[in-house]
């Protein structure tokens, strides 16, 4: 069980630049929230002002994929195996702010949605990437059988493609579970 203190470690208001520090007794992290998904940065840090995400702990994990958080609920339950998953109401929900330029890279943090239609965000639960390198090879033949048919105007940029291979992303091959996509 690891707990998750987070604080705003750095914040310029002129250019709404943040940077969160979240705290585990497993060690700490900084997390850049982006300026180009303002709805989202916005959140998450309305969210760490108002102590939502004190005490709660990354309930959810899947190797090679991501660790996932933020759920209030997990601040009083003692084991999250009893844990029941409760839609998010859509009058609770981030709308998509999907960016060309932002990948999903390890390292990265996320907000977690369901499969609702709209793709919106849960207004609390996060995640963040773990992934694995994906040579050029592997990661074309990702982007021609899952990318390009849902989304045929996006191709990876070189530096996109450098940093798959280098740092790591993660591409699931179920339908189930999310993977590198809008």
């Amino acid at each position: 069980m690891s707990w998750v203190y987070l604080s705003s470690a750095q914040k310029t208001v002129k250019e709404k630049k943040q940077h969160v520090l979240i705290t585990t007794p497993y060690g700490n992290m900084v997390a850049k929230l982006y300026n180009s998904t303002p709805n989202h940065r916005d959140n998450f840090s309305k969210n760490v002002t108002a102590g939502a995400y004190d005490s709660t702990i990354f309930y959810r994990a899947i190797a090679g994929f991501m660790m996932q958080g933020g759920d209030p609920v997990t601040k009083t339950l003692a084991d999250t195996s009893a844990m029941q998953y409760i839609p998010t109401p859509p009058s609770q929900q981030i709308l998509p702010e999907f960016r060309d330029d932002i990948i999903h890279e390890r390292g990265a943090l996320a907000a977690a949605r369901d499969g609702n239609p709209r793709k919106a965000s849960h207004a609390c639960q996060f995640y963040i990437v773990q992934g694995q390198t994906f040579d050029s090879a592997a990661l074309q033949a990702h982007y021609l059988q899952r990318v390009k048919p849902a989304n045929p105007n996006f191709h990876y940029t070189k530096e996109q493609a450098e940093r798959y291979a280098r740092i790591g992303v993660h591409l699931i091959q179920t339908n189930n579970t999310p993977y590198l996509a809008r």
